[in-house]
């Protein structure tokens, strides 16, 4: 998903986040206080699945285990692990509209 195709709160604030980590922090883990990314994952995890549907969760777990990861790599891996979650960020899904349910809660075809 680009997006510039229109915002997702949880996505907008971790790229912010992740750029934050990249330019001024400088990979030290601790633009989020008290914790850094990995204390984040929990929270943001909930809010983009709130945001995304529950179709899309896989995609959530892989990058809220790539934010768990971040903080328990070293400094000079964790660029690599950045550019790993830009990348999945990229592809974000698309949110669920109400609606594209059926009846047992799977995705309509």
């Amino acid at each position: 998903m680009d997006l510039s195709e229109g915002t997702i709160e949880p996505l907008e604030r971790l790229m912010d986040i992740l750029r934050r980590e990249a330019g001024d922090q400088q990979f030290r883990d601790r633009v989020v206080v008290g914790g850094g990314l990995a204390a984040y994952a929990s929270a943001w995890r909930q809010q983009a699945l709130d945001a995304l549907g529950e179709g899309a969760a896989a995609w959530v777990d892989e990058v809220a285990r790539l934010l768990e990861q971040y903080s328990s790599v070293d400094r000079e891996t964790r660029p690599s692990v950045l550019r790993e979650l830009l990348q999945l960020i990229r592809q974000a899904p698309r949110p669920q509209q109400r609606g594209d349910t059926d009846a047992e809660g799977g995705e309509k075809a």
